[in-house]
């Protein structure tokens, strides 16, 4: 499936050693493809090729053997990686780059790109650094938008509003292909929005249960009858609000496609009586544009979500959320960095999580929760929530906001 050899189209340069007649391609760098496939959690193999293996000293072509290797990527998610990087590694597209291909970019890459630290290079190279096209593709891929589906990904299963259809991809493993994927250490954009990589498994997995434990508790003393869980990734939080008689309505909303697949799938939606179905509704949506679809809530969940964004779209996101959607009572925990010196991996301000934009302090945190329920007419609690350690708090921290 990867292609076996890969290489950009670049200006040649003149060779003194070489015959004036043949041009020296400057080769991609191993580093490079490192540079774009390991943020996606591939394991990668590379073998340079020479110009001419009779003549050594003319060194390497531009030509590299990539194998990639992971333990849980589908088909289809690397085709869609491969359909991106390709044509970013040749840099030479053919034909003419208008908004169709913006979209295409959109498309092909919204569940993963956003997420990827290099996503500014790779968004340039695709689009041969148009800044017509370039920097409004950015802008809407980290507010999460995704250009309409093809035929072809409708016909593979994609999620209306509702969750009514009942087809997919549930076997698209990749389990071991000596040309492309095998075992690999895990990417953290399938693990959801909550995971610190540096934690070890079984306390990453604890706290982040503690998390979702906390806000369930808290939207039952609510008495909440309607609750948004925004960012709901694979619906650990919403298997949790389906246990509680009293809640009639949960809406999920998450920016990656996928993520909602893999809910609908580990929900069991399909299989549930008629009257347990109606009660969910899954949607692909961004945080941080006013949707008529969050109106009317008792309550609003975002676990460990706010991390993630830009600190400069915190302004879209608290409009959104208190100033047009405005539910009863919102509920936000995110990371205590006053806490991450406890982790013994994790270098002075390094991130727990290499897509989270910034992890406050208990006092920044408290402030910004503070500023947010003064402007929009909520009171707020903040609370810490994990084992407590002396003079740095907890993990994580809690804000309750109620009307």
């Amino acid at each position: 499936m990867a292609p076996a050899k890969t290489g950009p189209t670049f200006p040649t340069r003149s060779c003194p050693s070489k015959p004036p007649s043949l041009p020296c391609p400057r080769p991609t760098p191993a580093s490079q493809l490192h540079r774009l496939f390991a943020p996606l959690g591939y394991e990668i193999d590379t073998e340079a090729h020479p110009l001419d293996p009779t003549v050594p000293a003319w060194g390497d072509s531009r030509y590299f053997t990539l194998r990639l290797r992971h333990p849980a990527r589908r088909l289809r998610d690397l085709l869609s990686h491969l359909y991106v990087l390709i044509s970013v590694l040749d840099n030479d597209k053919h034909y003419y780059i208008g908004q169709a291909e913006a979209n295409k970019l959109l498309h092909r890459g919204g569940d993963w790109l956003p997420q990827h630290p290099d996503r500014e290079f790779i968004t340039r190279r695709y689009l041969r650094n148009l800044r017509e096209y370039v920097e409004p593709t950015l802008e809407r891929l980290l507010a999460g938008e995704a250009s309409p589906p093809s035929p072809l990904s409708q016909q593979e299963g994609e999620l209306d509003a509702s969750i009514s259809k009942s087809s997919f991809d549930t076997d698209n493993s990749l389990p071991n292909l000596e040309t492309n994927i095998k075992a690999s250490s895990p990417s953290p954009w399938d693990r959801g929005l909550g995971g610190e990589i540096i934690v070890e498994q079984a306390e990453k997995q604890s706290l982040h249960d503690l998390r979702l434990d906390r806000v369930a508790e808290e939207i039952r003393r609510l008495g909440a009858k309607r609750v948004l869980d925004l960012g709901c990734g694979e619906g650990k939080l919403v298997r949790r609000l389906l246990k509680m008689p009293h809640v009639e309505n949960i809406l999920g909303m998450d920016v990656s496609h996928r993520e909602l697949q893999r809910a609908h799938e580990r929900l069991h939606i399909v299989e549930m009586p008629p009257k347990q179905r109606e009660r969910i509704t899954l949607v692909q949506g961004s945080r941080l544009y006013h949707d008529p679809r969050l109106s009317g809530y008792d309550a609003a969940a975002v676990v460990e979500v706010i991390e993630h964004l830009d600190e400069s779209r915190l302004a879209a996101f608290e409009q959104v959320v208190f100033g047009r959607a405005r539910p009863g009572a919102v509920l936000v925990t995110t990371p205590n960095a006053d806490y991450n010196q406890r982790y013994e991996t994790l270098s002075a301000g390094e991130f727990r999580h290499q897509d989270h934009r910034f992890e406050w302090t208990r006092a920044q945190f408290a402030a910004w929760a503070a500023g947010v329920a003064e402007r929009h007419g909520y009171r707020v609690r903040v609370e810490a929530l994990g084992p407590e350690a002396e003079e740095v708090g907890t993990p994580s921290q809690l804000a309750v906001f109620e009307r």
